[in-house]
């Protein structure tokens, strides 16, 4: 597996990096190298691919998801299908 910079880490030696990340309060950046960037690579404008892709890799950008649904608000797990 690479990660963001390259680098072949290992699972574990991933979880660990992000376990004392945390621990130590500190941001990782993690869903937005790994979803966000992705997500804007295919389908965000060409201002914003070269706009905010490069300041999220760099980590001058850190971005974060939110979900809301009719129903549900923020609470996924009170999520119905039909």
């Amino acid at each position: 597996m690479e990660d963001s910079v390259g680098e072949a880490k290992s699972v574990v030696q991933r979880w660990l990096i992000l376990e004392e990340l945390a621990h130590r309060g500190l941001p990782n950046g993690s869903q937005t190298i790994r979803i966000v960037a992705p997500s804007l690579a295919m389908c965000g404008t060409e201002e914003q691919r070269r706009t905010l892709i490069p300041k999220m890799l760099s980590g001058e950008v850190v971005a974060a998801l939110a979900y809301t649904e009719p129903d549900a608000g923020t609470d996924l797990a009170s999520l119905r299908t039909r």
